[in-house]
């Protein structure tokens, strides 16, 4: 898959599901080979320019290309198989089926865990903007007053880290992150964390795969059942054009994201805060063998 930190690690649903089916472990194809670290269902992770692979494209053998279409209101006579989670998405491609937890992996060594510097107090990790990310998509972004808002009431009680790019808008009264930190860093961050509030995206995956309690602050681009995690606080508007699968240009001016204000999201938070130990249920989709997966590729 030609796809950001994200996709990467939904991927890594998919090749457990073949792993327990198969005993098989995969061989792929990313940039972000560090994802896959201590996963036992991965074989080996190439770069695209590697010349063993374009050998085996000379003998024929080559490799699936894995990708994902959302079902978007301004396309209303999309296929209905679009209109499902991107994991199911996943299966038919692969002619995989039968029950898929929705949780990614990420595996830590007992190096790294110990090397984790962690606040000495108990905090949360926000994040403000996903327009800077390898898969730049400006619908993304939340209103940075109102995550600013988010952070001042959160502060009184927790120290505040922030992570993203380091292009990012930098909140004020945090622990800045941004830019500093590799993914599996990032990964680290989140583990120890009570609570991330951030938006769709590679954070929201990583928090996901490390049981990180998180408030993911939706809009109208995409909605939680098309690509998100029910276990989580998912705030979300309802319009009539959502979900748009837009990247950049809304015409509608962010509407969704601005009819989110900090309130709503504070009280997802203090939901999620009242809880001392949270457990998050394995959320599962159950996949029926109901296209082929030629014919999904050719949809």
């Amino acid at each position: 898959m030609n796809g950001g930190i994200g996709d990467m690690l939904l991927l890594t649903i998919i090749f457990k599901k073949i792993f327990d089916l198969t005993g098989k472990k995969a061989t792929l194809i990313s940039d972000f080979g560090e994802i896959f670290l201590f996963n036992n269902s991965v074989k080996k992770v190439y770069k695209k320019q590697n010349l063993w692979l374009h050998l085996r494209e000379l003998v024929g053998k080559n490799y699936h290309e894995i990708t994902y279409r959302c079902w978007s209101q301004l396309l209303p006579d999309k296929k209905a198989i679009f209109n499902t989670h991107v994991i199911e998405q996943f299966c038919h491609q692969l002619n995989l089926s039968g029950w898929i937890p929705l949780k990614p992996e990420i595996f830590f060594s007992a190096k790294e865990l110990a090397s984790c510097k962690k606040p000495s107090s108990e905090y949360v990790v926000v994040q403000s903007q996903g327009s800077h990310s390898n898969q730049p998509q400006k619908t993304k972004d939340w209103g940075i007053e109102s995550m600013q808002e988010v952070v001042d009431r959160l502060g009184k009680n927790f120290e505040i880290l922030q992570l993203g790019s380091k292009k990012d808008l930098r909140l004020k009264g945090v622990s800045n992150f941004c830019g500093k930190t590799s993914i599996r860093e990032a990964g680290l961050f989140l583990k120890n964390a009570r609570l991330f509030v951030g938006l769709e995206g590679a954070l929201m995956h990583m928090a996901r795969a490390v049981d990180c309690p998180s408030a993911i602050i939706w809009g109208g681009r995409l909605k939680p059942e098309q690509i998100g995690y029910p276990c989580f606080e998912n705030i979300t508007t309802k319009l009539d054009c959502s979900p748009c699968w837009i990247p950049n240009a809304c015409p509608h001016n962010l509407k969704c994201m601005r009819d989110i204000k900090s309130h709503l999201v504070l009280e997802s938070c203090e939901r999620i805060l009242s809880v001392n130990e949270i457990n998050l249920n394995v959320d599962k989709i159950n996949v029926e063998p109901k296209i082929s997966s030629k014919k999904m590729k050719n949809e």
